[in-house]
């Protein structure tokens, strides 16, 4: 089994970006009829992720009935409904727009990055869709303890939690 790919209905945004920040491929939209919802995850074969009670899922179309108001526990039951487990790759997305984000040099963000984190940080990635850059800020190590705080239990590991860019 490849690895699992989200689409995530417009209750579920703060999941989509901690799939995301784990390294899931997690489309969402804030604004979507749940027909269009369920084709794009019937063509993209992705697993829907829901809150909405009356949307109806065809049994073909894989999905999980979120059940808990809280993110972190959110995350907890995608990571236990899934029947495999692999290493978990954090910080190698884009948390807005979902596409894998790629390491570049300092001199890439000159002018782009704010003048202190150019100054005093060496290591950046960015998003080559929509040109968000990526360093590893003050709240990196309280992100990386949430993570290991949502996968202990879980059969997951975290492999290389570093930031990557």
């Amino acid at each position: 089994m490849e690895k699992p790919s989200f689409i995530v209905d417009c209750m579920l945004g703060r999941l989509a970006r901690w799939l995301r920040i784990m390294g899931f491929d997690a489309e969402y939209f804030n604004d979507i009829d749940d027909d269009l919802l369920i084709e794009k995850a019937l063509c993209e074969n992705r697993i829907l992720l829901t809150r909405d009670t009356g949307i109806k899922i065809p049994p073909d179309v894989g999905s999980i009935f979120i059940k808990d108001d809280h993110w972190f526990y959110q995350v907890r039951q995608v990571l236990m409904s899934l029947p495999e487990k692999f290493p978990l790759k954090p910080f190698r997305r884009c948390i807005l727009c979902n596409v894998e984000t790629a390491p570049v040099s300092r001199e890439d963000v000159e002018g782009q990055a704010p003048p202190y984190v150019y100054s005093t940080q060496k290591n950046f990635s960015k998003c080559p869709a929509c040109g968000k850059i990526y360093w590893e800020a003050t709240h990196s190590e309280r992100m990386k303890e949430s993570l290991k705080l949502m996968v202990e239990g879980t059969g997951f590991e975290i492999e290389g939690e570093e930031f990557t860019g």
